[in-house]
């Protein structure tokens, strides 16, 4: 553990895209200081934040990483320079990046491992995670957890909702943490498939990074939302709150690695990681959560949820549009697009002082 660790230049080279001279991407957004230190502080009060799911999820925790860390100096994080190639940790092992009285941590969970590609797979369930880290004590009723798992479901539906409903029955629990469910993002191959029940447990996707790019999404593509539109409803009836990224993230096509190389050493086009380093869309994710943190101990979690949402929604937008000549340049010398005030005021408005959260109205 070392404060090293959690700049960008000590983590996996893998998820970066300026490196390898890639083309220029948008720019990142810029995170309002005051947005960030009243997230800290509230999770500074034993609200633990674990980042629960597949490598977006790791994507997610990683952005998070560097957003807390230029705020919080004393942060340490785990050794991060190999977390691609290392299959993100066991399933269910929690990595954690600590300062005094503050846990960010992140849990593998709902992914096929590699072997799968050769037609043997087994993955553990999100909510078979879950259990265990409350029975350890690792999580508890202040514990807030990010719950997102789809993209290695692709040819097993049933199973998706299977485990969506497992979840489900876990957050009506007496003793269960705060459970948000991350909306699963979308991809941006050249073709989408419906489920299908194979026999490989092998997500079609796979086969589609020997495209030779990545592409827009159709308007009317059936296939494109599957995932959300398989799981959102079992997660709002059982009152799980959701942060919504997937249309805010829908037309971000070429922010993602693009052509790269996966764990195999093959050359593949990779339409579902983004770049961390130069792609908006994980930083909007980060910054709508940490909005709905802020929003949370006075709106309630469905509300704060919303507002948060909305925050993902308004800085992706942001984050699409050219920059221009005139715009101040931010102290992240990584950050490229800075905050509108009204985007920054929709991202935190301090509920004592209005009855209004992010456009929702308080209960």
């Amino acid at each position: 553990m070392d404060a090293l660790y959690c700049k960008l230049d000590a983590m996996d080279p893998h998820f970066q895209c300026a490196r390898g001279g890639a083309q220029t991407k948008p720019g990142l957004i810029c995170a309002p200081p005051r947005l960030l230190d009243s997230a800290i502080q509230r999770l500074r009060h034993g609200n633990k934040l674990i980042l629960l799911g597949d490598s977006i999820s790791l994507q997610m925790w990683v952005t998070l990483l560097l957003l807390v860390s230029e705020r919080m100096p004393e942060l340490r994080c785990p050794d991060l320079s190999q977390s691609y190639r290392g299959e993100w940790g066991s399933d269910g092992q929690l990595q954690c990046a600590r300062a005094a009285n503050f846990q960010l941590c992140y849990a593998k969970a709902g992914v096929v491992p590699s072997v799968g590609r050769k037609g043997r797979a087994h993955r553990t369930s999100a909510a078979e995670v879950l259990r265990a880290l409350m029975r350890d004590g690792s999580v508890n009723n202040q514990t807030i957890v990010v719950v997102n798992f789809g993209l290695h479901y692709e040819d097993r539906r049933a199973e998706l909702v299977s485990e969506a409903i497992a979840l489900a029955n876990v957050h009506r629990s007496r003793t269960a943490p705060t459970i948000v469910w991350r909306e699963t993002s979308p991809q941006h191959f050249q073709a989408t498939h419906p489920f299908s029940e194979g026999d490989s447990h092998v997500p079609s996707w796979w086969r589609d990074e020997h495209a030779s790019r990545c592409s827009p999404l159709a308007p009317d593509d059936a296939n494109a939302n599957k995932f959300n539109e398989a799981t959102n409803p079992i997660m709002t009836r059982a009152g799980v709150p959701l942060l919504k990224v997937w249309h805010a993230t829908a037309q971000d096509w070429s922010t993602h690695l693009s052509r790269t190389t996966n764990r195999e050493s093959a050359s593949i086009t990779d339409c579902t990681h983004f770049c961390v380093d130069t792609s908006g869309a994980l930083r909007s994710w980060a910054l709508g959560l940490l909005a709905a943190i802020c929003g949370a101990d006075e709106a309630g979690w469905e509300a704060a949820a919303v507002m948060g949402s909305t925050a993902v929604s308004k800085l992706a937008a942001e984050a699409r549009q050219p920059r221009p000549r005139d715009r101040p340049s931010h102290a992240d010398p990584e950050c490229k697009v800075s905050t509108s005030a009204r985007v920054t005021l929709r991202l935190f408005r301090s509920p004592r002082r209005n009855n209004r959260v992010g456009g929702v109205k308080r209960k």
